[in-house]
């Protein structure tokens, strides 16, 4: 019910939700990460909550599980977090060695993304949320058909079907 409200916009029915689970988001965040990055945990929360407004649309009609699906954005978040901070060092490092020869690199990865970020606009709601699901969030494809509660082999069929449209239009 407070998911298809926030789907219409309901920003009353978006608050009733952060208050219900922010704390449980965080408290689970705070769990998995170290005493020294616990801190980090209300920065998460925020960027759970943001995605989950963001994407409100497509979250009220597809979730049928809010529980599981925000519990496994805070498992992938810090996730991605502790993978992040573990290549840093290295990553800087290559930064700093790997500045663009051209601008040319520069202009075919803005346009790269252009087209990738209307081939994504013009699918079907559910395949471009399976595809977003699986490469933005990190979700495994059992975790997405849990989620939505539809089978494995059609979140694999949609990505499959994202994947056939994206090298299409980028060639």
């Amino acid at each position: 019910m407070l998911l298809r409200a926030m789907g219409k916009g309901s920003s009353k029915a978006f608050d009733i939700l952060y208050r219900k689970y922010a704390p449980k988001v965080r408290s689970f965040c705070k769990a998995l990460l170290k005493e020294d990055r616990a801190s980090l945990s209300d920065d998460i929360v925020q960027n759970i909550f943001l995605k989950l407004w963001e994407n409100r649309v497509q979250i009220s009609s597809a979730v049928k599980d809010i529980d599981s699906y925000l519990f496994i954005m805070t498992k992938n978040a810090v996730l991605n977090l502790l993978s992040r901070d573990r290549h840093s060092g290295s990553q800087l490092d290559q930064a700093a060695q790997s500045v663009p020869d051209d601008i040319i690199s520069l202009i075919i990865s803005h346009d790269t993304r252009d087209v990738v970020g209307k081939t994504l606009d013009s699918m079907p709601e559910q395949r471009r949320l399976v595809f977003r699901m699986s490469r933005e969030e990190g979700l495994s494809h059992k975790d997405i058909a849990r989620i939505l509660g539809i089978s494995t082999k059609k979140v694999e069929y949609h990505i499959s079907k994202a994947l056939s449209d994206l090298r299409k239009n980028l060639n």
